[in-house]
């Protein structure tokens, strides 16, 4: 098993509030993470709204950023302003 670090990015498009949180996940490979954030964010298997829960209403959910242990960046969505 290998380890990743996924940014998730949460748009609360109606208050205009953005917030990004970083979970640890190990996947057996990069493809095998993908497949399971996929997966995983059309089952709603991934909560990370609910590290804001101040927060309310409906909301964007992506993973915009994965590096991998070394910190070697792996994936970066160019349409999410991380900074």
């Amino acid at each position: 098993m290998a380890t990743f670090y996924v940014t998730w990015h949460l748009d609360f498009y109606e208050d205009g509030v953005q917030r990004t949180t970083v979970w640890e996940m190990e996947a057996d490979s990069f493809e095998s993470l993908l497949t399971r954030l996929d997966g995983g964010l059309e089952e709603g298997e991934f909560c990370p709204e609910n590290e804001f829960l101040g927060l309310q209403g409906n909301f964007n959910l992506e993973y915009a950023r994965i590096v991998d242990f070394k910190g070697v960046e792996l994936l970066k969505d160019p349409d999410i302003n991380l900074s």
